[in-house]
């Protein structure tokens, strides 16, 4: 060590510890040293200087350091170095430290802290007059004082003679005890183990905090401890220095099971004023509770029946310690708990296998109790069982015989009832008795309650058992852990009457025919064959020439089928049968029913009138019959079969042209006649060529099918077109004939194509004097046709001719009339030949008429007109009606009926009587009572009236709506006189009817008797039955014409 004036510089050198000398040695593998006041180790002046495990070389360790210490560095100290082992114990050796620097060469410049009236206060009194004090000098620095009381006597020394005034270290005046401080022994609840040894740690003591101004490290200088049988007592352990450690280890001592002991330490500080402080008694306990008696379950069974194990458990003790807690586990052998760990309970065990457990393995269930040292000991449970399932369930038998081995369903007998049983079984604590009963439903004992037969696998019943009643054998198997198991027989019917009888049927399920095509294969069903006991086992069906009789096919077990299809039988024609169904029940007992006869019928029906399409609007002048109304048509065949009625008819419209069919197949009766009537959204196409097929079937489902001739819709006039030039005329004045070669274009029809034009030519608008409809037919497929028509005159001709045309397509339908003025362009001086050039713009010969309508023969050809001043037309109906008298009528079906069907055309005819001439007609058509036209044309963009000349009928459809149904329409005619005089007529109403009569639903065709009174279910005659309608069908548009009645086997068959 050399001394300095900062800090003392010291270096430490010491051999290696040797912590064991074995077969290798083993050194220290840390150290730490200090600098000490004391041989002993106590009173440290420097702190711990730690060494950590390094590779030396060698066999020494060094150090070097240079600590503060709180005294004069030539003051006698000492190095203590602990040695820590791998073991964990450690070491402590500790010497002189030898000092480097000459004492007589120290700074003599210090003032020494000195007590006067110490001993060597008295002796260095003597040399204060000295500068060198020779062998005192080393006393002098070990007297320097750092603490000190109140009642001290202070005095300095010093050596030297300093330049300059200087001050002491300073010291510390401490009249104060140690305070603060907390003992405590290391323990478990209070108690301790090992006997031999007591860890010990203490904390909290303070002393006076200027020791740490001085520069020791602590303010305490250090501890004592001592083991006592009572608080401060040290009969166990005395007093022992450990310096300023804070935890101990005492070890070889001696302590007592049961007895309590105390921890003393005695804390001092720097002027060895002490302060002792007591740990809490600790209690020796070196032995584990008692061994007690553990049980499972409530009882000593070895069979635990759950997957919860309760344990008890009693006389586990610790009169030392007490008993901290109580654990179980559950264990594969009386070794460990290594199916259930252990688990902590108080005062009962209650311990969920969460299926961890397997029924008829080995367990034991170990209890570890622990007392309050931590000290544990085991007990261990008989082993056990776990068998938490009842028996595997067995095969019970309703038997006829107790040795019998079969189980049956059914018997006749109603005094006995037997059972027997097998199969039950219990693999982990078996079977060790069974219980049978007797119920009428399944697992229930009402008959007879559960009785213990022991380990008897069967029993018999000697009782009278009800007809019609299952009886179901019930047995309980119980095994070793008393759990059980039930099952039940699938029960025994008493049964010795005979099934109900059911009915037969041949042809379709549920359906029956008198008639069938096939004579070879027959088609039988049948129902209501009923057994209320013991219910149908079978069926056996056969085929005979009577009833009840087999002779055509023998008797064939179909099982439980409701029908069968028997083909290869060779049936004659004509001749009746009949099939045979016996049913019998599961005991044997059989009841036969046979249908009623039938008869092989394999011809259809034969075509006696092919289909025929009626329309009032249709053309039959072409080789394809035409109909112009697509809503509405009759259709009239007729079949005939003389072997079997006809039952069924289906009528199919489709194109001859692609799939299509405005309705689907219509079925019906036996008619021969059938309306067709569609509406707006299935109404036939217009150009479309369509056929009729009629399919007639007989009641043994032989059909024959017979298609109509193809026809044609064409409900349309042709396209309006009209003259053209080159229009000439020649006039041969030696015959007075009017030569006029006419050119026309624009009419065409892409339907049914033109048929006919017609042609008149006159003076004025509505006047013919040179020619009246001329018919022209077609000389070419073009819209352009040429023709000359020649005409007599009897006058020169005038200045202008009016020329009238239209045209008439295939299915009859005309165009309206096409008017045109033209004037005469003479090519010589007489004016016997020229040309005829249309008027254009000028339209000065007729203009409109008083409803605005472009009769002006310049006007553009079907749309309305402004009105003009001009306009002198006269409605003279008032004043004409007595001298003309038209008789106008709408078409209808039945000229009986003011009735019409349609809901998209009209139709109209009349005849005149007349004393005036009538030079053309009109024609229009509407809603009775509203102005004309309406319901039937636009008002605002659409004629109401149409020319057509001196015709007497007329034809219209509407192209986008449909007539109303229900209402009223009546047929116009206006008849012109002269050029401006007309009177209009007007038809008798007729009523619009889509719908066929209406059936009320709170009325019904009734079964009766002849009084009708009542509806009946059944009758007890089998030659007349009656029918009454009253009230069922009603009709508000015309009347009922026809009922037709049928009568069948099923609901709408006959």
């Amino acid at each position: 060590m050399i001394p300095s004036e900062l800090c003392t510089n010291t270096t430490v050198t010491a051999a290696k510890f040797v912590c064991s000398n074995m077969d290798v040695i083993e050194y220290a593998i840390a150290y730490r040293w200090a600098l000490f006041k004391d041989e002993q180790g106590h009173n440290m002046l420097s702190p711990w200087k730690i060494i950590r495990n390094q590779t030396w070389k060698g066999i020494e360790i060094r150090d070097h350091f240079c600590p503060e210490l709180p005294v004069y560095s030539y003051t006698k100290l000492y190095v203590c170095i602990d040695s820590f082992c791998q073991s964990g114990a450690y070491y402590q050796t500790c010497s002189v430290v030898k000092t480097l620097g000459d004492p007589n060469t120290f700074n003599k410049d210090i003032l020494y802290d000195l007590n006067i009236n110490s001993h060597f206060g008295n002796i260095i009194q003597a040399y204060k007059h000295s500068e060198n004090i020779g062998e005192k000098l080393s006393e002098l620095h070990d007297s320097e004082m750092d603490f000190a009381g109140q009642d001290v006597e202070i005095g300095g020394y010093i050596l030297g003679k300093p330049d300059l005034p200087i001050t002491c270290d300073g010291f510390v005046i401490d009249e104060n005890f140690p305070t603060g401080g907390v003992v405590s022994v290391e323990a478990i609840n209070g108690f301790i183990i090992e006997g031999s040894t007591m860890s010990i740690h203490w904390t909290g003591f303070e002393g006076s905090k200027d020791a740490l101004q001085l520069g020791y490290t602590s303010d305490m200088a250090g501890y004592k401890y001592a083991i006592g049988s009572s608080p401060g007592a040290s009969d166990v352990l005395g007093f022992t220095t450990v310096g300023l450690e804070t935890s101990v280890v005492a070890t070889d001592i001696l302590l007592r099971a049961g007895q309590i002991y105390f921890v003393t330490v005695r804390a001092y500080n720097h002027r060895n004023k002490t302060v002792d402080v007591y740990s809490d008694g600790v209690i020796y306990d070196n032995s584990p509770p008692t061994v007690g008696i553990i049980q499972v379950e409530s009882s000593l069974l070895y069979v635990v029946t759950s997957y919860e194990i309760s344990v008890k458990w009693n006389e586990i003790e610790d009169n030392e310690s007490g008993i901290r807690k109580i654990e179980i586990g559950i264990g594969s052998s009386n070794r460990s708990a290594d199916i259930i760990p252990f688990q902590e309970f108080e005062n009962y065990g209650l311990i969920s296998t969460n299926q961890c457990i397997q029924d008829g393995h080995r367990y034991f269930a170990i209890l570890k109790a622990t007392n309050g040292a931590g000290l544990s000991s085991f007990t261990v449970s008989s082993p056990f069982v776990i068998d938490a399932t009842p028996p595997v369930g067995g095969h019970i038998m309703d038997v006829l015989d107790l040795d019998s081995k079969v189980d049956v369903d059914f018997q006749t007998e109603t005094n006995f009832i037997r059972a027997s049983w097998l199969g039950f079984r219990d693999p982990h604590s078996h079977v060790i008795y069974y219980k049978i009963g007797l119920g009428t439903s399944y697992g229930n004992d009402d008959v007879m309650k559960l009785t213990n037969v022991g380990l008897h696998t069967s029993k018999a019943w000697a009782l009278s058992f009800s007809q019609g009643v299952t009886y179901y054998s019930t047995v309980e198997a119980c095994n070793g852990a008393g759990l059980c198991s039930t099952a039940t027989s699938n029960g025994i019917l008493i049964d010795n009457s005979a099934p109900v009888p059911g009915l037969v049927f041949v042809g379709e399920p549920g359906k029956y025919t008198n008639f069938i095509s096939d004579r070879n294969t027959i088609h039988a069903s049948w129902i209501g064959f009923e057994d209320p006991h013991s219910g149908i086992d079978h069926f056996d069906i056969c085929l005979g020439s009577s009833i009840d009789t087999c002779d055509v096919m023998k008797s064939l077990n179909v099982q439980l089928a409701s029908s069968i299809i028997k083909t290869k039988l060779n049936m004659s024609v004509g001749v009746d049968y009949f099939v045979s169904v016996t049913a019998c029940n599961h005991v044997n007992v059989c009841t036969k029913r046979s249908s009623p006869s039938f008869t092989v019928d394999n011809t259809p029906p034969v075509v006696i009138d092919k289909p025929r399409v009626f329309s009032i609007h249709q053309d039959n002048t072409t080789s394809r019959q035409i109909i112009s109304d697509p809503s509405f048509f009759k259709v009239f065949w007729k079949f005939r079969d003389s072997e079997s009625p006809i039952i069924k008819t289906i009528l199919t419209i489709h194109s001859n042209l692609d799939s299509h069919k405005p309705v689907d197949d219509i079925f019906i009766s036996n008619e021969g006649e059938f309306v067709v009537q569609l509406t707006k959204n299935n109404l036939l196409r217009q150009g479309d060529i369509y056929i009729v097929q009629i399919t007639s079937c007989n009641a043994a489902s032989m059909c024959t099918s017979a298609v109509s001739e193809e026809f044609l819709v064409d409900s349309t006039p042709p396209q309006m077109g009209g003259f053209r030039s080159p229009l000439e005329y020649e006039i041969q004045n030696v015959t007075n004939k009017l030569y006029l070669n006419l050119s026309w274009y624009g009419f065409f029809d892409v339907e049914t194509d033109i048929r006919s034009y017609y042609i008149s030519v006159g003076y004025t608008f509505s006047e013919t004097q040179l020619v009246d409809g001329y018919k022209i037919v077609p000389t070419t497929t073009t819209d352009f046709q040429q023709s000359q028509i020649v005409a007599n005159m009897s006058d020169s001709i005038m200045n202008y001719l009016v020329l009238t045309i239209w045209a008439e397509n295939n299915a009859g339908i005309m165009t309206s009339q096409a008017k045109v003025t033209t004037d005469i362009l003479p090519n010589n001086y007489d004016r016997s030949n020229g040309n005829l050039l249309i008027q254009m713009h000028s339209c000065d010969t007729y203009f409109c008429e008083d409803d605005c309508r472009c009769d002006c023969t310049c006007g553009v050809v079907g749309r309305k007109c402004l009105s003009d001043d001009r306009n002198s037309c006269k409605n003279l109906t008032s004043k004409i009606t007595p001298i003309i008298i038209v008789n106008v009528s709408v078409r209808t079906d039945d000229p009986e009926l003011s009735v019409v069907g349609s809901s998209r055309c009209l139709g109209s005819h009349w005849a005149y009587e007349s004393n005036k001439h009538v030079i053309r007609f009109e024609y229009s058509f509407g809603i009775k009572g509203a102005a004309i036209g309406l319901g039937v044309f636009n008002l605002s963009s659409e004629n109401v009236w149409y020319d057509v000349g001196r015709r007497t009928e007329a034809f219209h459809c509407l192209l986008k709506t449909q007539l109303t149904h229900k209402t009223l329409y009546v047929a116009y005619v206006k008849a012109w006189t002269s050029l401006d005089e007309y009177a209009i007529f007007e038809s008798d109403p007729v009523i619009i009817d889509h719908t066929p009569p209406v059936i009320h639903k709170k009325h019904f065709v009734l079964d009766s008797l002849l009084s009708c009174d009542h509806d009946v279910d059944y009758i007890t005659s089998n030659d007349s039955i009656s029918a009454c309608w009253m009230g069922v069908f009603s009709e508000d548009e015309s009347y009922i014409k026809t009922i037709m009645v049928s009568l069948g086997t099923s609901q709408n068959g006959m």
